[in-house]
């Protein structure tokens, strides 16, 4: 057995290099059934883009209600 002080030392802290969800930069994925080139399926957009989508999605809704 090996003496507590040569055992093997945990890792330290890394910082969190995940991508912040609250920059208004980064981009969104997207599901469309059809987009313009007659695909269908996730898309990943910029945010103003984006953006545009969800209010056309929202404002098709509100037209339905």
């Amino acid at each position: 057995m090996t003496a507590p002080w040569a055992r093997a030392r945990r890792e330290r802290f890394r910082p969190d290099d995940r991508p912040d969800w609250r920059d208004p930069d980064m981009p969104a994925l997207v599901w469309a059934d059809f987009w313009s080139d007659g695909k269908r399926g996730w898309r990943l957009l910029p945010p103003a883009e984006a953006t545009a989508i969800a209010r056309l999605r929202l404002d098709s809704l509100h037209d339905k209600v």
